[in-house]
Parts: structure tokens; sequence; C-alpha cells
């Protein structure tokens, strides 16, 4: 399904849709780590329960009709408990359990399945870009000094139609995650990890009535930081919680969302994820192009998971391309020579209110000084320093 758990309304603008892939349902095999067996299981749901079965006949005696539906549903109901047995978690002692194959049309929480995230590490993602347009920023001893970076943003986002001024932070630093379980690893000498930079989003908006809260840490692989490994996401404001979690195999990715909104509930997703990146991820990756290189390159895009609805989002399709070097002043009064790299979504080209827009410093280490979306908004770097915030 060409299609993911993302962003959508509560209030906020939506970006155009031209150039999105059309959202399709479509079955999957694959391996199973747990499978929960629901009302929303499309066979199960089907069935009459045994204690119906048994019901007797006007004449006081079991009907034979009855009693045959009533094996039936037993002989069901028990291989339905065998596979839900063969297919626990291997590293509950069930080992590797047969394949299952979503439906083709499942109802919200319909999917049955999520791959286990361990062992992802076997299997690289391939970055969308072209080596030639990379340089080894991300590699560079700024990220192994033990600091992280925080920067401030002078932000504004459309909510309730209304622009809502607040204050952006964003987290850069270098972590190990365990490869089995896409965690941060407290033991990298002790196992296997993948070395990655996390970008954590935190902010608080003003929405009138009562504010909103987000927060959102990606985590990309160093050696390939157009290739996101992992996200996990959260918003929540006086109606509720919405979560996010999505993790990456080769060139799928799959996610869980839970949502308090009707229609929604619980959702297991999976996304066909070559030559794409998600749209927040665009703040770290375009820090690592050769900023003296012309770019033109096809890109998909995950719309913003900075949203507080998890209604399934297709891709974006466009195109990511260069600009000319400008002078850009930040919000504390100081000019920037940056190169910008704009977004285009495929019919809109050149149209602002349908790009995205990166606009990046020429000097290290590289900051993002602005920061335009249709829906996340409006970004303009205030100040960024390196230190150890866990510290007090």
């Amino acid at each position: 399904m060409e299609t993911i758990a993302g962003c959508g309304g509560g209030g906020q603008h939506e970006g155009a849709s031209h150039g999105r892939v059309a959202a399709r349902w479509r079955p999957r095999v694959g391996p199973v780590s747990s499978v929960g067996w629901t009302r929303s299981h499309p066979v199960l749901a089907r069935l009459p329960s045994p204690l119906d079965c048994g019901a007797r006949a006007d004449d006081g005696k079991p009907s034979l009709w009855r009693r045959e539906r009533a094996s039936l549903a037993l002989v069901v109901l028990v291989l339905a408990s065998l596979v839900a047995c063969s297919t626990r978690d291997p590293g509950e002692g069930g080992g590797a359990g047969p394949a299952i194959a979503a439906a083709e049309d499942p109802p919200p929480g319909g999917v049955l399945w999520i791959p286990d995230p361990r062992g992802a590490a076997e299997e690289v993602p391939r970055s969308p870009l072209p080596e030639e347009l990379l340089v080894r920023w991300m590699e560079a001893p700024y990220w192994d000094d033990g600091l992280a970076e925080v920067a401030t943003y002078d932000a504004s986002r459309t909510i309730y139609g209304e622009e809502r001024p607040h204050v952006v932070t964003l987290i850069t630093v270098k972590e190990d995650l365990d490869a089995r379980t896409l965690v941060k690893s407290d033991r990298p000498n002790e196992v296997e990890v993948i070395p990655v930079l996390k970008l954590h989003w935190t902010a608080s908006v003003d929405a009138g009535a009562y504010p909103y809260h987000y927060a959102l840490s990606l985590f990309v692989d160093r050696a390939q930081p157009w290739v996101l490994r992992k996200l996990a996401g959260a918003t929540f404001e006086w109606c509720g919680v919405t979560t996010r979690h999505l993790w990456r195999r080769g060139d799928v990715v799959f996610g869980e969302a839970r949502s308090y909104f009707d229609g929604e509930g619980d959702m297991r997703v999976e996304a066909d994820f070559a030559r794409a990146l998600s749209e927040e991820q665009l703040l770290l990756a375009a820090r690592t192009l050769d900023l003296g290189a012309e770019v033109d390159l096809p890109l998909r895009v995950l719309p913003t998971q900075l949203d507080n609805r998890a209604r399934p989002q297709p891709l974006i399709e466009g195109r990511l391309r260069s600009l000319p070097i400008e002078v850009v002043t930040d919000a504390a009064g100081r000019q920037h020579r940056v190169r910008p790299l704009r977004f285009e979504v495929n019919g809109q080209e050149g149209r602002d209110a349908a790009s995205i827009r990166v606009d990046v410093a020429l000097t290290h280490p590289h900051d993002v000084i602005r920061f335009a979306s249709p829906r996340v908004g409006t970004l303009l770097l205030r100040s960024s320093e390196r230190r150890a915030y866990w510290e007090r």
C-alpha cells in the first residue's frame, strides 16, 4: 500500500493533492512477529458464536445443521489459535511463524500483522540521491564531541484558520541504535549498532482555546543521512493524544499509529519508501548536500508527522531543485549567505504555496536558517549552540 499514517486536518490547512500517489491497500505476505486476533479480523468477524450454534430447535432438541455449524466454528477457532501460537515473537520461544497476508480491504485497525524491527540492519536502504551530490558533513568530528546541537526557531503555523506564532526547538545529536531493537544502545561495544543522527523536534503552540504540543524524533543513517531508519512522534492537546512509530527495512517502511479520532483508532500500515524521505527529514538531509552543485532530482516526500490526525496520507511526488544563492536575515538580525533548496510538487512547479523550501547556510556547520512548508508552517533561526543539555 503506497500510503502511511500521516498528516490530516485538525484545523490545519492541507497541502495540494496534485502529484500524490493514489492510496490503495494491497495484500502483503511477510514474516510475522505478533498477531492480535480481534473483532476486526475479516474471517472471525463473520463466524457465528459457538454459544449461538448450540441453540435448540423448537422441539427442544439441537438441530443437525446447528450442530454442524457449531463444529465448523470450533474447528476454525482451534486452527486460528494454533496459527496465533505459531506466530509468536521468536524472542518468546515460538520460533519463526508462517507468513500471513493482510486483507485486501481491511477495516480501520484491520491490518493483522507488523514485522519485527529486529534485524533491520541486514536490509540496507538505498539513498534517494547520488553519492556525487553528498558531502561527508555527517561524518565530521563535529558530531563526536559528546555534545548536542540545540537550535531554536521563531515559528508560525496555521491552526483553526489563524497563524499561531510559537518557538520550535530542534536537537541534533549522534547516537548508536541497537540493530536488533532500533533503540538507543547503552552498550555500543557489546552489541551490533547502527550509527545515526537523531533530529528531535519539540514545540508547544497556543491554539487559542488550548495549547497543542508536538514532539517528533527521527533517526537517519549517519553514513546515508537521506535514509530514514526510524521515526517516533506524538501530538497532544486537551482532546487527546495521537502517536506514530515508523521503521524501515530495505525500501519498505512499516508503521503504527494510534489516534483518538473516530475512524482512525489503531492502524498498522506499510509503504514503499524507495526514493523517499519524511518532510521533517529535509531539515537534516539538506545539510549534507554539496551546496556548490546544481540539484534537480525526482523525490517522494512523506507529509509531516507533526499532526494530531493519523489518517493514511499518500507520499507526495515531486522534484528537489537548488535555487541561486541568497542573503537571509535570521530572527536575531544576523545575515547569512544561503543555498535555497525547494521541493516542488509535480504539476505545481514554481508555486511557493505547494512547495517545501529549506535555506541552508553556506558556512560550516551549515545551519538551516529558514524552513517553509504548507503543512508545518515557517521556521526562522534564532540561535544555535552545542551543549550537553541533559546535564544540570
